[in-house]
């Protein structure tokens, strides 16, 4: 990476507009369930400790090197503690409690990695093209302005529920 690229993403790091995360070490390798157990250790333990030299903190998310996981690169992940795995899948929308998986072959989308049986969403998040981004952002204008609608017509009765079940422990809540 270029030396002025490099220093201009640390700028943003740590003046706190960007969170990078981890990505794997070796250009143009492929996770899967068929990798070695010595290439995923590789890949995810190097990603932490080259990730910590560089930037000075732990990441907290796996960018699945070329997009491709499996379920024991995903375990492995988690024994690693990375909360979070990002595919090189663009499903969507991405709600609060649910993430699209696939376990059949889109004809429409024939890159699509088959998420299967895996059972731990949060590990296979799709990404997304910022030509896609820009393409779904009224989408997600329209998405967000209706979540907001619906949070404000139901704020009294969230306010009592928290009121109810978790002021006890987490104090009152703060008044805007």
């Amino acid at each position: 990476m270029d030396a002025n690229l490099l220093a201009e993403n640390f700028t943003l790091e740590y003046e706190g507009f960007i969170d990078h995360q981890a990505r794997g070490v070796t250009p143009g390798v492929l996770l899967s369930d068929d990798s070695a157990k010595v290439i995923i250790a590789r890949e995810l333990q190097g990603s932490l400790t080259g990730f910590a030299d560089q930037f000075g903190k732990t990441p907290t998310a796996i960018v699945w090197p070329n997009g491709r996981f499996g379920m024991r690169p995903i375990e492995a992940a988690r024994q690693l503690r990375f909360k979070l795995g990002f595919t090189a899948n663009t499903r969507g929308p991405i709600m609060y409690n649910w993430v699209p998986l696939g376990d059949a072959d889109d004809p429409e989308r024939p890159g699509m990695i088959l998420e299967g049986p895996i059972d731990d969403p949060l590990m296979t998040l799709p990404t997304y093209s910022p030509q896609e981004a820009f393409a779904a952002i009224d989408t997600v204008r329209t998405i967000g302005k209706a979540s907001a609608d619906h949070s404000f017509s139901n704020r009294e009765a969230e306010h009592k529920y928290y009121e109810v079940v978790c002021e006890e422990e987490y104090g009152p809540m703060p008044t805007p």
